[in-house]
């Protein structure tokens, strides 16, 4: 699961860094613009998830179960 996941991040760095060069990361109209602070939103949110992880492993799993029900 850890090597699957990594080859996710690496794909999603390597096109993040791609819209970057290319200037494309934002767009120009309004709907690309939300699709970059959604991804904003999500990179802080596995960021915010594994930083709560690491200090209390247990309130995690158990906030996961509770957004897994909703």
């Amino acid at each position: 699961m850890i090597d699957q996941a990594q080859h996710h991040i690496d794909e999603a760095t390597r096109l993040i860094k791609q819209a970057i060069m290319t200037d494309t990361l934002m767009g120009n109209d309004h709907a690309q613009y939300v699709a970059f602070l959604d991804l904003w939103e999500s990179l802080y949110n596995l960021d915010s998830l594994i930083k709560n992880w690491d200090e209390d492993e247990e309130a995690v799993k158990r906030n996961l179960l509770l957004d897994d029900e909703h």
